[in-house]
């Protein structure tokens, strides 16, 4: 069995899928990003593990809190996750 390549020849890069902060709008790893999700009344959960059902929108991991400003600053938060 072959191993794919890139078009380079070389061996094919592994493609991690890519997600956007809705803070700073920078696109990024989704290992490099924390998920918030749309709970129950309209609260937002942390979901760790990317993995809860729902609407969800992307934070940077590294700079956070300066990406939840910016984010409920703009109301790119409430508006991606579909809650008032």
């Amino acid at each position: 069995m072959s191993t794919p390549e890139s078009p380079g020849g070389g061996p094919a890069a592994t493609r991690l899928p890519l997600r956007t902060c809705v803070g700073c709008r920078r696109r990024r790893p989704r290992p490099d990003l924390v998920r918030l999700v749309a709970g129950v009344a309209g609260a937002v959960i942390l979901d760790i593990p990317a993995r809860a059902p729902g609407r969800g929108a992307y934070l940077c991991r590294d700079s956070g809190v300066a990406c939840l400003r910016a984010a409920q600053r703009r109301r790119s938060l409430s508006r991606s996750l579909r809650v008032r």
